[in-house]
């Protein structure tokens, strides 16, 4: 049984914790330290597969545009958590969220990879809390919902030992005056475990996934093959998709391409308790870009089985596939030295 320790707020070799970490004592997520992370910045649209088996499968991404110097970093996304191997601090005052009563809206389409909500006023609201950043402002910049195929016993990107759960959805974070992708600490990412067995229920979640049996199809730019995204190869693809690109799927707004304008309360979509493991890490599709500061609720939210297998039986950017056939999450990364902090104040977690 680990314990958690409370940290108050002590000195330090004569400099108060409160002066190195204002408002909070939680210090920030480090990188690792056998690399400086590698940032790799996405110049155009690509294809890429979670099919292990294809060309251009996560264990070949770096055969994706824009991905080969990232692809073998040390600070790549996601990984294994084992609790009993994480430094835990108990900082009550330390919130993790949004403004509780802000509204926002955005556009829910079917992405060819996942559900997702982008665009509308969703950068209007700003993500409070995250570990060693209380001066620096990071905006809502999309929403996405990573699964596993069809008899998966894991869904989720991220693991937890000891624990399964069907679902992972990411909330993603743009920091102002940083550069995206192409920052250290440009981004940062909440992840929110969802589970058809456990967890606490979100009427505001409920409402947006029982709105995924509208956005079934896949409208967007022209349907992907498996052939890799690498020099001339790169060009041609391109090409050719630019040619035929009739909903390119990043800018297809106002619903016209088969997307539904919602309305959201992102603080609602975060369970109640604001428990979290926090690290340094990548971004889990290509580029993989080593820019985010991660941070993973313990508590998960409920789903149900109808509104995973809704997720599960969305068409793909590759003809024929849904995304039951694949899954939609990338394999764990190894840690290589980087710690794994957690502000934990309930013993349950």
């Amino acid at each position: 049984m680990w314990t958690v320790s409370v940290l108050v707020a002590t000195t330090l070799s004569g400099v108060l914790l409160a002066d190195v970490y204002p408002l909070s004592f939680l210090p920030p997520a480090q990188h690792s330290p056998l690399g400086p992370p590698q940032l790799c910045r996405q110049r155009m649209e690509y294809c890429f597969s979670y099919n292990r088996r294809s060309s251009i499968g996560p264990d070949d991404w770096n055969r994706v545009c824009d991905t080969s110097p990232c692809f073998g970093g040390s600070n790549q996304s996601p990984v294994r958590i084992y609790p009993h191997l994480v430094k835990y601090f108990c900082d009550p005052n330390h919130r993790l969220g949004y403004p509780p009563r802000q509204l926002v809206t955005g556009l829910l389409e079917n992405d060819g990879y996942y559900p997702k909500i982008a665009e509308g006023t969703i950068s209007d609201i700003v993500l409070q809390g995250v570990p060693g950043y209380s001066d620096c402002s990071f905006r809502l910049n999309s929403l996405h919902i990573h699964v596993g195929k069809t008899g998966s016993r894991h869904g989720t990107e991220h693991r937890v030992f000891g624990k399964r759960y069907d679902g992972e959805m990411h909330l993603v974070h743009v920091r102002d005056g940083g550069n995206a992708s192409g920052s250290v600490a440009g981004q940062a990412v909440v992840a929110v475990f969802l589970s058809t067995r456990q967890g606490q229920y979100s009427p505001q979640l409920d409402a947006i996934l029982d709105w995924l049996i509208n956005i079934q199809d896949y409208n967007g730019s022209d349907m992907c093959t498996e052939e890799p995204c690498t020099g001339a190869m790169e060009s041609r693809m391109m090409s050719r998709m630019a040619a035929r690109n009739a909903c390119p799927h990043w800018r297809s707004g106002s619903g016209s391409c088969g997307g539904s304008n919602v309305t959201f309360n992102p603080d609602q979509l975060l369970p109640s308790s604001r428990d979290f493991y926090y690290l340094y890490g990548s971004l889990t599709t290509p580029t993989l870009s080593e820019s985010v500061l991660w941070q993973v609720m313990m508590q998960p939210l409920r789903i149900t089985r109808r509104q995973l297998a809704d997720i599960r039986t969305m068409e793909t950017r590759f003809s024929g596939l849904s995304i039951a056939d694949n899954g939609n999450h990338r394999p764990t990364q190894p840690l290589r030295g980087r710690r794994i902090l957690a502000n934990c104040c309930h013993k349950k977690w």
